[in-house]
């Protein structure tokens, strides 16, 4: 039999907002790992990536072998892999949290996910704003000009994405 891969235990240093892609719900964020009582394996906590840090927002869960734990069936984990590192990777052995997701530094030029409210319709655009610091308090990163935290996901380098500025976010 095949051994499957561990997927909580590859996941266990990744910062919260990492994206995730499951072809269930698309694009996901991770949120992190946990051992309910009495379980046996452990649960991996995902959000759509536009609910972080929000109460009411719903998360779903998968196995340590990323099967889907549909709630009502959590005990039923014969399905198959249900989640991967993005759209394009189906492959956890080449998934590498350290290069992935990098940190920035201090006043480096960063473009930032805002969101645009204009009546009825919410715009996300990439806007440029300098780096200060992550926040390990609130596991997020700081930037200078409009003084939000932003997840991983919101906040990518300036440099070789100049042509983004201005853009909707996807």
């Amino acid at each position: 039999m095949e051994d499957k891969l561990n997927i909580a235990e590859i996941l266990e240093d990744a910062p919260t907002g990492t994206l995730l892609y499951s072809p269930i719900f698309g694009e996901l964020a991770y949120i992190g790992c946990h051992a309910n009582e009495g379980q046996t394996y452990s649960i991996i906590k995902c959000q759509y990536p536009d609910a972080i840090g929000q109460g009411d927002s719903v998360s779903v869960e998968f196995d340590e072998n990323g099967t889907y734990l549909n709630r009502g069936y959590s005990s039923r984990r014969e399905g198959e892999c249900m989640l991967f590192p993005s759209k394009e990777n189906r492959d956890w052995s080449t998934f590498k949290v350290t290069e992935k997701h990098k940190r920035f530094e201090p006043f480096e030029k960063v473009l930032v996910k805002v969101i645009f409210r204009t009546f009825p319709k919410i715009i996300r655009k990439w806007i440029p704003d300098i780096y200060l610091f992550y926040d390990e308090e609130n596991s997020c990163h700081r930037v200078a000009i409009n003084n939000y935290l932003y997840n991983d996901g919101d906040i990518i380098p300036f440099s070789d994405n100049e042509n983004k500025v201005g853009k909707i976010a996807e």
